[in-house]
C-alpha cells in the first residue's frame, strides 16, 4: 500500500500508485517530491506592479534517485513522444490530492539529473495543461 497518493494512468480506471511502479531497491517505494499544483502556467507584471495569472496549472515531480528500471517504467507513460497526454493524482496546495488530466513531458537533458552507478539522480518529470477533474463517489 503507497504511503502517498501520487497516481499515474493512462485512463482514470488505470491508475498506478507510483510508489509501487518503483521496484528498484534505490528507489523502492519512494514517492516523489511533488511541487503543488502551481494555478497557472506564467505570471506578468503589470505597469502597475499588480500581478497576474495565465494560463493552465502545472506541476513537477523530482525523484531524488530512480534506478533504471524505475525511470523507464516512468517513461513508459510516454511510449517514444517528448510528451503524453494521461491522468495525474497529486498534491494541491491545500495538502489534498485531486485527478487531472495532464501532458507529461520527457525530463530535458537539464531535468534529467545524472546517472552514476546505475542510479538517475534529481530526475523531474513536468505536468503541464492540468486539467482537474470530477470523481464519483464510491
Amino acid at each position: 500500500m503507497a504511503l502517498t497518493s501520487y497516481q499515474i494512468g493512462t485512463a482514470t480506471t488505470e491508475m498506478s500508485y507510483v510508489e509501487d511502479l518503483l521496484t528498484n531497491t534505490v528507489s523502492y517505494g519512494l514517492a516523489p517530491r511533488g511541487m503543488a499544483v502551481h494555478p497557472y502556467s506564467y505570471y506578468h507584471e503589470a505597469s502597475s506592479g499588480r500581478e497576474y495569472g495565465d494560463g493552465y496549472p502545472y506541476t513537477q515531480w523530482e525523484f531524488d534517485g530512480l534506478g533504471a528500471s524505475d525511470k523507464a517504467a516512468l517513461d513508459a507513460y510516454l511510449s517514444t513522444n517528448q510528451s503524453a497526454q494521461l491522468y495525474i493524482r497529486t498534491r494541491k496546495e491545500d495538502g489534498s490530492y485531486a485527478l487531472y488530466e495532464a501532458i507529461m513531458h520527457r525530463p530535458k537533458q537539464r531535468d534529467e539529473g545524472r546517472y552514476e552507478g546505475g542510479i538517475w539522480q534529481g530526475v523531474i518529470y513536468r505536468f503541464t495543461m492540468l486539467i482537474e477533474q470530477e470523481e464519483e463517489e464510491e
